[in-house]
């Protein structure tokens, strides 16, 4: 049921495409789009907070690690977590790390497989992995974002709160680098 919810929210959201290997990402293809009719109650919430001048300073203070992808990212999702770390940089927000974005259905499985081998006793520590179709990375609602004192400072200075992000993996698999849109 969730994943029949979460890819209705993705075809109901545009989505746009940020540099794959780009440090820092660049702030040149910011583009706000208004909230949709089809928008999620909990996202339409936010959405009237995002400025352009906060992507722009969000993108100008995030690194986009190798290999990692945001193409297919929600573009709500994404423009939320720009904008976020725009406004926290005023702050003294540290730079931003964006290990895991988007996560294609092979490397859904690639990671699950793993996590299932170790699991069994037949292969090496692996951390764990949602059934292929059922992660939030694969519909672009959810990233990882190191470093950890980075991560720290957000949840002790409100932002992720105050954007509508939560660490829904902390408690159960201590995935504190596991941020999405609630």
């Amino acid at each position: 049921k969730k994943a029949k919810e979460l890819a209705a929210q993705a075809k109901a959201s545009p989505t746009t495409t940020a540099p794959t290997a780009a440090k820092p990402a660049t702030p040149a293809s910011v583009t706000v789009k208004p909230a949709t009719s089809g928008a999620s109650g909990a996202l339409a919430k936010y959405l009237g907070m995002i400025t352009p001048d906060l992507i722009s300073k969000g993108k100008a203070h995030c690194s986009i690690a190798k290999n990692t992808t945001m193409k297919g990212m929600n573009s709500n999702v994404e423009n939320l977590f720009y904008a976020m770390i725009g406004d926290a940089v005023g702050k003294g927000c540290p730079h931003v790390i964006i290990r895991e974005g988007v996560r294609s259905l092979a490397e859904q499985q690639r990671l699950y497989n793993a996590y299932c081998a170790y699991k069994a006793g037949n292969g090496p520590k692996a951390p764990a992995a949602a059934k292929p179709g059922t992660s939030r990375h694969g519909f672009g609602f959810a990233l990882d974002i190191n470093p950890r004192p980075t991560v720290e400072w957000l949840v002790s200075k409100g932002y992720l709160e105050k954007w509508g992000f939560e660490r829904n993996l902390l408690s159960t698999l201590g995935e504190w680098w596991h941020i999405e849109h609630k």
